[in-house]
């Protein structure tokens, strides 16, 4: 990316239906893998533009810990930009799915027939 010009940027998405912990001991789940890995992606590959998070699933903003999680993003990563959606249900916007980043809510009502783009849907086995 830095060859290119590019800046590099994650993409983090919040549940692990594969990983042992994430259906049985959820609290563990996010204390050891989640801060975890996001903190060794922010620690370990340089100065990131952006971290990019998929977490307006299954469990509210409260239970991924997000302040905790943002404040030490910003700790280790100062100029890089977090989005919004680390929480289920936390703006109210499910019908919005993928492409709900603003930072107040519109006015603006989508149909719900809009489709930008075919969006990968997480399965679980």
């Amino acid at each position: 990316a830095k060859a290119g010009g590019m800046k590099m940027g994650l993409y983090y998405s919040m549940l692990d239906w594969h990983h042992p912990q994430y259906g049985t001991d959820l609290d563990g789940y996010v204390d050891n893998v989640l801060f975890g890995q996001v903190r060794e992606l922010c620690t370990n590959y340089g100065d990131l533009a952006c971290v990019w998070f998929d977490g307006e699933w299954d469990y509210p903003a409260a239970t991924w810990k997000a302040n905790e999680l943002v404040s030490m993003i910003n700790a280790l990563q100062p100029s890089a930009l977090v989005n919004d959606r680390l929480g289920a249900g936390e703006r109210g916007v499910s019908r919005i799915c993928d492409f709900y980043t603003r930072e107040q809510p519109s006015e603006i009502d989508v149909p719900m027939g809009f489709k930008a783009g075919r969006p990968c849907r997480g399965k679980r086995a």
